[in-house]
């Protein structure tokens, strides 16, 4: 049994063993999670299954939480995952853009840029799903400016490749 299950079953969330584990969530990460960001993490997960009623209710209980003890980490990324939701959800185009902008906004309030990036790569492939490619790039080239050091993050590596792949650098 590894750490991260150990401690999954201690605080009662060994169901949750499996998801973290085929998502590389290990028991260093987890241990440094406040309870929003492991909220968002769930939902992100449970999205990736297609349990959507369940992420929406990681999400709900995530911003609960934040209204109780202000915000936190978790906000940007509980706000990403919402918009990920209303996408996979079908919600409408006007709605989903909001969502997004929503994420932003929350996540520009952060130091960490790589929370940005990560909103900026989800509202740009939207916007490329729905024929705005002018304006992913555009979201996509600011939010990889504000990354001041050259780096492997995955959520820098993501938006350079989406703008890579739209015939930007």
């Amino acid at each position: 049994m590894s750490d991260a299950t150990e401690w999954l079953a201690s605080i009662g969330l060994e169901q949750y063993a499996e998801a973290f584990s085929e998502n590389d969530i290990g028991f260093d990460l987890l241990t440094s999670l406040d309870h929003e960001v492991l909220q968002a993490n769930l939902a992100r997960i449970y999205l990736a299954r297609g349990e959507t009623e369940l992420a929406q209710k990681s999400i709900e209980a995530g911003n609960s939480l934040i209204k109780q003890g202000g915000d936190s980490w978790g906000g940007p990324e509980l706000a990403r995952v919402r918009a990920d939701l209303m996408l996979a959800n079908e919600a409408s185009t006007d709605s989903v853009d909001g969502a997004y902008r929503e994420a932003l906004m929350k996540a520009k309030d952060y130091p960490n840029k790589f929370y940005e990036l990560r909103s900026a790569c989800g509202f740009a492939q939207h916007y490329i799903s729905t024929g705005r490619a002018k304006e992913a790039c555009e979201l996509l080239s600011s939010a990889c400016e504000s990354v001041t050091e050259p780096c492997d993050n995955p959520d820098f590596v993501a938006a350079k490749n989406l703008l890579s792949q739209q015939g930007e650098s």
